[in-house]
């Protein structure tokens, strides 16, 4: 019986140690989304496009036009955001480091 916890205890803080590791390798994108007079942009649509992958992970802005995109790998990104009535608006290719919190406003 006390091997079997011992297993299952370093099973545990593999586990939690794997989870660490992963926070901290992986970014976040936020921002806030605004129109040309600077009122806040609700609901639309927020596309993080992986330069090298093509992935696409996709949001809305909440009812401040803010949004956030976590758990991606630091490389190269570009944001669209796409509404209704509004134009389409596309960001600079730009890099996204390691455990970092990269804004882009737009």
């Amino acid at each position: 019986m006390c091997d079997r916890k011992r297993i299952c205890m370093s099973l545990c803080l593999l586990l939690l140690a794997a989870q660490a590791l992963l926070a901290q390798t992986t970014s976040t994108i936020t921002g806030q989304v605004k129109d040309s007079s600077g009122a806040v942009v609700p609901n639309a649509q927020v596309i993080v496009r992986e330069q090298e992958t093509g992935i696409e992970p996709r949001t809305s802005s909440n009812g401040d036009g803010y949004y956030t995109v976590p758990s991606l790998p630091p490389v190269n990104y570009v944001v669209s955001v796409e509404l209704a009535g509004f134009k389409k608006v596309v960001s600079a290719e730009f890099k996204l480091d390691t455990a970092s919190v990269g804004r882009m406003d737009l």
